[in-house]
């Protein structure tokens, strides 16, 4: 049985598991304005789905627990329905194909402008999305030595108070994201050490940690170079120390 209606805003499912992009993305949704549910692995969101009606559906590609194209298929099965949109770190032309040729109206490219988000919401709603990724992932040169990125932090979050928050919450983050990378790579888990750092390359685009961000592409990249561990653990520690600005 659905949710009973407690108010006339349209109401989104966010499935995000990362923090730093869950806050942002939350924070954003609620400005357009709408109600918002935020779930952090797929099981939860099949069950707040499968609970309550929602005007639309805001999937992460991947999450540990599976998949946008699963949970979607798996809600259409079971006779739920609402304007499905996905979102990810890694908008690779293959990718953004299968989540379309699934019946995504649209995907989203992390880290997002709030305008580009409530633009593609507000289109979504009427039913009328424009395919394709709606915005180009942040990314940096491969020389950027500084730790934070404070004009892309401010194209991307809107103003100083909200990044100072997202990288209040990305700082609090970092001492499991380093737990988890070395436990990764102690049990040799590739794919563990990938979403990871996929999830980590989000939380840097909304926050402008420009040499982190670097570093887990690097990483990502390279997972076997001793060069790109070293690097992103020193990253790791300068933007630990760093001012949040």
């Amino acid at each position: 049985m659905d949710t009973p209606r407690s108010s006339p805003l349209p109401r989104v499912l966010l499935l995000e598991d990362d923090a730093v992009s869950a806050a942002f993305l939350a924070d954003a949704i609620a400005m357009l304005p709408a109600e918002v549910d935020v779930a952090t692995d797929a099981a939860t969101a099949r069950q707040l789905a499968r609970r309550g009606a929602y005007d639309a559906w805001l999937f992460d590609a991947e999450v540990a627990d599976g998949d946008a194209l699963g949970l979607l298929h798996a809600l259409r099965a079971a006779g739920r329905g609402a304007a499905a949109l996905a979102h990810t770190a890694d908008p690779l032309p293959a990718r953004v194909a299968a989540l379309e040729a699934g019946g995504f109206l649209a995907v989203l490219a992390k880290p997002l402008r709030v305008d580009v988000l409530h633009a593609v919401l507000h289109d979504a709603l009427r039913g009328t999305p424009a395919p394709g990724v709606a915005e180009p992932a942040l990314s940096w040169p491969a020389d950027s030595d500084g730790v934070w990125d404070d004009a892309a932090a401010r194209r991307v979050s809107g103003d100083d108070g909200a990044v100072r928050r997202l990288r209040a919450l990305l700082l609090r983050e970092l001492p499991a994201v380093e737990d988890t990378v070395l436990g990764a790579r102690v049990d040799r888990d590739r794919a563990g050490l990938r979403l990871c750092l996929h999830r980590l390359r989000a939380a840097c685009g909304f926050t402008g940690a420009a040499r982190l961000g670097h570093a887990a592409t690097r990483l990502a990249r390279h997972p076997s170079d001793d060069d790109a561990w070293q690097a992103f653990l020193a990253a790791l520690e300068a933007t630990r120390r760093a001012p949040v600005g």
